[in-house]
């Protein structure tokens, strides 16, 4: 028989230490809880901020504290690291609010995200290539600006931007057309935004056409970095080059692929 049985109470459930027993805690509107909860019976904050405990044991697991920014689910390099300062050197400043580029005059919000998931995007995008330079891969680490490109690139740059324009065009127009299809379907805006982006992760350049043409002129100015010197990393030719010029609607579009539309073969080149 139970010790407690044999001393003439009946079994309560679990005893702790010194035959206390246990004691379980409620959230305000009576829901059991392991701890403490604030307002509405949500998790305890921790840190300030809207920050939850679990999201402060994760930042705290990171290298250098809080992660690097996420974007798609792919966590980037963390603050102060070798890859962040890189970045830091090629990309615009950061603003709060509006992505403003002082050079050229230029300030824009985003139409299709947030500004942090676009620079995210961008900064994802451009050292993305250096995670394959074990496999084999040919990654230019310190590409040119245009302006000190060779020539052979910058005519190359010209036919891309003209051919691009007229692909993204009409993948503007087909991503609306599936908005409204889908608001009319579901019976709000917002839902159908979220059931867009949902099925097509990489927004309008999801188009089959606009794929085929980033493709088509990463392998070009692959083959071109061959003939002539300096070479241009695929990336910058297709992305950076945009962002020095101040088209951040065009770099907002490219922004969202969450990965570049090529793939190496067994000799390390691009294909």
């Amino acid at each position: 028989m139970p010790a407690a049985q044999r001393r003439g109470g009946g079994v309560r459930g679990r005893r702790r230490r010194r035959g206390r027993p246990r004691r379980i805690r409620r959230g305000r509107l009576g829901q059991r809880g392991r701890g403490r909860r604030g307002r509405a019976g949500r998790p305890r904050d921790v840190g300030g901020a809207g920050r939850t405990a679990r999201a402060a044991d994760r930042d705290a697991a990171e290298p250098g504290g809080r992660p690097g920014g996420v974007h798609g689910g792919l966590r980037l390099h963390a603050p102060g690291s070798r890859q962040e300062r890189a970045l830091d050197l090629k990309m615009p400043a950061r603003r709060s609010h509006r992505y403003s580029r002082r050079t050229k005059g230029i300030s824009m919000t985003p139409k299709y995200m947030t500004e942090e998931g676009m620079n995210d995007g961008i900064a994802r995008l451009l050292v993305a290539p250096r995670d394959l330079a074990l496999s084999g891969a040919t990654v230019v680490y310190l590409s040119p600006a245009r302006g000190e490109a060779s020539a052979a690139h910058r005519a190359l740059f010209a036919k891309y931007r003209k051919e691009l324009k007229k692909v993204l065009d009409e993948a503007i127009e087909w991503w609306a057309y599936r908005n409204e299809s889908l608001e009319e379907e579901l019976g709000s805006a917002k839902q159908a935004r979220v059931a867009n982006w949902a099925e097509f992760p990489a927004g309008p350049v999801s188009d089959p056409n606009t794929v085929a043409v980033i493709r088509k002129y990463w392998l070009a100015c692959a083959e071109l970095n061959a003939k002539e010197a300096p070479p241009v990393g695929p990336e910058s030719f297709l992305l950076q080059w945009v962002v020095d010029e101040g088209d951040m609607a065009t770099a907002e579009l490219l922004s969202a692929m969450p990965y570049w539309p090529v793939g190496l073969d067994g000799a390390g080149r691009w294909t």
